[in-house]
């Protein structure tokens, strides 16, 4: 079973699906981390970016210099929806990999920040959205990043609301308060999915 896990950033889809990953005994990746590694020196996505920019976000070692990247995408639409175009493919089908590489009764926690944006949600058997409202995830974030309420607030601005995002979700996770409540929802996700599962399993 695939299990998409997405939320607004400061939302803490990355330690809820850990979470999840764990309890379920399955297998975790962050479409983020997919997107880094695909960014390195010689990979698809790092050749890519230089056959279209150029050396413009090469530092001196000529590696992708991240933090640059991070900048232009969020100051400039078409920048972004460039990368992109670049990173989903290569994402998307590293997922797909990963689904044809397991067998029934196995479970893949794929955390997805841009899973509705996408338009991927038919990719998963079930999409989790962890919820907080804006405001919590801007103070999150700003404490978490020392970064500004404007450099925040800009990046929320490239992705749904959270509210779109949890009412468009097969299961909600609420996040707002202490770890032991997200814990006690997490748990009874499991018996959920596990429940599931076994049923689709049983066709």
């Amino acid at each position: 079973m695939l299990i998409g896990v997405t939320g607004c950033i400061g939302a803490g889809k990355s330690s809820v699906a850990r979470m999840l990953g764990t309890m379920l005994d399955g297998v975790y990746l962050s479409a983020d981390q997919i997107c880094a590694e695909m960014l390195e020196r010689d990979k698809q996505g790092y050749t890519e970016v230089v056959d279209l920019w150029g050396k413009k976000f090469l530092d001196e070692q000529g590696d992708i210099n991240r933090e640059i990247v991070r900048k232009k995408v969020f100051d400039n639409r078409e920048i972004r929806r460039q990368l992109e175009s670049i990173l989903h493919p290569l994402v998307r089908m590293r997922l797909k990999q990963l689904r044809d590489s397991k067998g029934a009764g196995d479970f893949i926690v794929a955390e997805v920040p841009l899973l509705f944006e996408t338009g991927w949600e038919k990719d998963f058997d079930w999409v989790v959205s962890v919820y907080v409202p804006a405001e919590l995830s801007v103070s999150r974030v700003m404490m978490r990043d020392k970064t500004s309420e404007h450099d925040v607030k800009a990046i929320l601005a490239a992705q749904l609301a959270p509210e779109i995002k949890r009412d468009r979700a097969d299961s909600v996770i609420d996040n707002t308060r202490d770890r032991a409540h997200t814990e006690k929802q997490v748990r009874i996700l499991v018996s959920l999915l596990q429940q599931s599962d076994r049923s689709i399993s049983a066709k």
